[in-house]
């Protein structure tokens, strides 16, 4: 499973929880109980060998986990694939999705600090790409939450909608769907005012440019933008000493004459 996602659905094995004292101690007729050694020694027994059928159970869970996982890449990849000569996916340090019919293929690259918004030369004809087109892009994109990124992301959706019904021992997480994710980055703040990432959007456009290229044997067009907040950067000014006043030296007084 090498996509990094900013959520994924995961398989949490967890110890069982342990047994009450009250459990030790029980004497009514036909209940279970221990008493001395041996009693305790069969208790640990029961208990090893229902830990090791729970391990066996989220054991053969996970690889089936995996295995719907891949499948779910491997078709996904396919779909690329009639489009793309070169399918990408999302690594630790790029972010990639396509969108109209995988016609349009969008990269937010972290490691290189830029936006790459691109399409075969081929679907020129077929799609949106104006610089207009490409700020409704940067704008969609500044606004865009956890929950909104992990909806996009159609392998996530596909695996975590197959897994709720299929695997007893899942877990997910609740995405927050309320704060943009690319102006935290961009801004270093948790909350940042729709004025200034749109002002980061007109940077983006005004320092973009439209480029051609060849991406194994494919010729293809892109759009390529800076990853910037627009805002100078913010340097935090040292304190210059002040200057320690020169000492004067000690001046003799006149002797009285005789």
């Amino acid at each position: 499973m090498s996509r990094l996602r900013f959520a994924l659905s995961v398989i949490v094995l967890a110890w069982p929880g342990l047994v009450s004292a009250q459990n030790l101690s029980t004497t009514e007729a036909g209940s279970n109980h221990y008493t001395g050694s041996s009693g305790f020694e069969d208790f640990k027994k029961n208990r090893r060998e229902g830990f090791t059928s729970y391990k066996a159970q989220v054991q053969e869970e996970f690889q089936q986990f995996a295995k719907l996982h891949d499948q779910v890449t491997a078709r996904y990849e396919k779909r690329i694939s009639d489009v793309w000569a070169d399918p990408e996916q999302s690594s630790k340090t790029r972010w990639v999705h396509y969108e109209d019919d995988y016609r349009i293929k969008r990269v937010v690259d972290f490691e290189r600090q830029k936006i790459v918004w691109s399409t075969p030369e081929n679907q020129l004809g077929t799609v949106g790409f104006t610089k207009n087109n490409a700020r409704q892009m940067l704008q969609a994109l500044m606004a865009m939450t956890r929950r909104d990124a992990f909806e996009q992301d159609e392998v996530a959706s596909e695996v975590e909608e197959k897994s709720l019904g299929q695997f007893k021992h899942l877990e997910t997480a609740t995405l927050d769907d309320a704060s943009p994710v690319l102006p935290a980055y961009l801004f270093g703040e948790g909350r940042v005012a729709e004025s200034r990432w749109t002002s980061a959007v007109e940077a983006m456009l005004s320092a973009g440019e439209k480029v051609a290229n060849s991406q194994n044997g494919q010729a293809v067009v892109s759009w390529v933008f800076p990853l910037t907040s627009g805002e100078p950067d913010k340097t935090m000014e040292v304190p210059k000493p002040k200057p320690t006043p020169a000492k004067r030296p000690p001046q003799k007084r006149p002797r009285p004459s005789k």
